[in-house]
């Protein structure tokens, strides 16, 4: 009894969880595939999905946001960022073509930085989410003089990296932690059943 009382409020725990970092979480996601494809290859067949399509959404928004500036630079962004998701679904399909598709489907890419070996082995993580946003954040404020639309765009892309990397380091933790829950929860029940408490 106690057991499905906790298990109640651990679910109803993470619905809160989900519904307070839904939103914050997905714009984060559109932020982070605005720039993935111009850092990364080698992305999961359905990671180029719906946040991908949302950018075609948020660029022209943003641009709203800056009418006193030309927004030349931004569509020029958006076009070279439609070519780049060409060249990602080109890869994945040929890919998958081949039979080499060996990616999680969501896979969100293989990180630039880690193939240059610029900052020697870096991690995954620490690739995706500490040097990927800096030198997007660097391009951002390098192009601050020239347009501020595209900018100040690039600066809110590196953050929203940040903020996406962040969020799924949490979300496996949240799942490696449900897997130790079940886990324990499955050699409790097996010791109730060799102890015959089933009777």
């Amino acid at each position: 009894m106690q057991q499905d009382r906790d298990l109640s409020q651990r679910m109803g725990l993470r619905e809160q969880y989900a519904a307070a970092t839904g939103w914050l979480g997905l714009a984060c996601q559109v932020l982070e595939a605005s720039v993935a494809v111009f850092l990364r290859r080698r992305f999961g067949r359905r990671y180029l999905g719906g946040q991908a399509a949302a950018v075609l959404l948020l660029v022209p928004l943003w641009s709203l946001g800056w009418q006193e500036h030309d927004p030349t630079p931004l569509w020029w962004f958006l076009g070279l960022y439609l070519l780049a998701c060409l060249w990602a679904r080109i890869e994945t399909g040929w890919r998958v073509w081949r039979g080499r598709d060996t990616e999680h489907s969501y896979f969100s890419g293989e990180s630039g930085v880690r193939r240059m070996r610029i900052f020697g082995r870096a991690s995954e993580e620490t690739a995706k989410g500490v040097v990927e946003p800096l030198f997007v954040m660097l391009a951002g404020c390098l192009l601050m003089p020239t347009s501020e639309p595209l900018g100040a765009y690039l600066i809110i892309a590196g953050i929203g990296l940040i903020g996406s990397v962040r969020m799924a380091k949490a979300y496996e933790q949240q799942r490696l932690l449900d897997l130790r829950d079940a886990y324990l929860s499955q050699r409790s029940m097996a010791e109730r059943f060799r102890n015959g408490d089933w009777q």
